[in-house]
């Protein structure tokens, strides 16, 4: 599993979201001569579709479910190339996906990737006019005049996390709280239980519900908080387990970070939770 970092996911997407950056100057020189006859070309392939604001696409790996929405954050791996074949952008090889609510990409991409559903992957051919930033101008470092071609993996929609919680409720071993909360027992514990304001010393990791990792203790010691210090969620969740105990914790936005979490942070609006933790330690004030 992938443990995001806010400053590779900031990179990742710098040249995916919608920009105000004006990227005047020497891009305007730019001969799109070879633009043109690369998207006259593909649109003949007999597994392109091109749809009427001219988007061009081909279907690299279907999948079956729900289609993500410009209400709806996604989470996707990406390249990003130009008609040569050389790349602009990689998550791949950067080794984290990126993030982005779908009405801020740039309206090819926007309408792109409300045709794909979880898991599939897609290949986008945009013209330049489909690729520019909300005030008319290309990106930060791409041409004027330049199409783009974006091989996209749609991992994550945020509209599936309510669904998840749905079908996680349903599991024989899942007991569900009155406040929302979700869990499961891994193995009991035969000391204390903490109190709301106790502070507890914790072995945790943290995943969003497709298994990518947002936050875990350090490997050489607990981490230590008061339990009145942290998501509404996990401060209830720790209250019902006794040391020595391992819980997981499945979260509802409204018992975490709702729908507006900390920019600076790698959760992304409405996310679900899921936290497995070792109950160590218990100190009362």
């Amino acid at each position: 599993m992938k443990r995001f970092t806010l400053p590779s996911l900031l990179l990742a997407f710098a040249l995916v979201i919608t920009s105000c950056l004006d990227t005047s100057g020497p891009n305007d020189d730019y001969d799109n001569t070879a633009d043109l006859q690369f998207l006259e070309d593909n649109a003949q392939r007999d597994d392109v579709t091109v749809t009427e604001s001219g988007l061009q696409y081909r279907v690299v790996e279907d999948s079956v479910g729900i289609s993500p929405t410009e209400e709806t954050t996604i989470i996707i791996d990406f390249v990003g190339s130009f008609v040569d074949g050389s790349e602009f952008n990689n998550t791949y090889e950067a080794g984290q996906p990126a993030i982005a609510r779908v009405e801020n990409l740039i309206s090819g991409l926007r309408e792109g990737v409300q045709l794909m559903t979880i898991g599939s992957i897609y290949e986008f051919v945009l013209p330049s006019e489909l690729a520019l930033d909300s005030n008319g101008n290309p990106l930060q470092g791409i041409p004027r005049g330049a199409a783009l071609i974006y091989e996209i993996e749609l991992i994550h929609d945020s509209a599936y996390d309510s669904i998840f919680l749905e079908e996680n409720a349903l599991e024989e071993d899942v007991v569900v709280t009155d406040s929302g909360l979700q869990y499961k027992i891994i193995e009991e514990g035969d000391g204390d239980s903490p109190g709301a304001t106790s502070t507890v010393q914790v072995n945790y990791t943290g995943t969003f519900i497709f298994g990518e990792i947002f936050d875990q203790s350090p490997e050489s010691m607990p981490s230590e908080f008061p339990l009145n210090d942290v998501i509404e969620g996990f401060s209830e969740g720790i209250q019902l387990m006794n040391e020595g105990a391992t819980f997981e914790f499945y979260i509802p936005a409204e018992l975490a970070y709702g729908d507006n979490p900390n920019p600076q942070s790698p959760i992304y609006p409405g996310a679900t939770l899921i936290f497995e933790v070792e109950l160590v330690s218990i100190s009362n004030p």
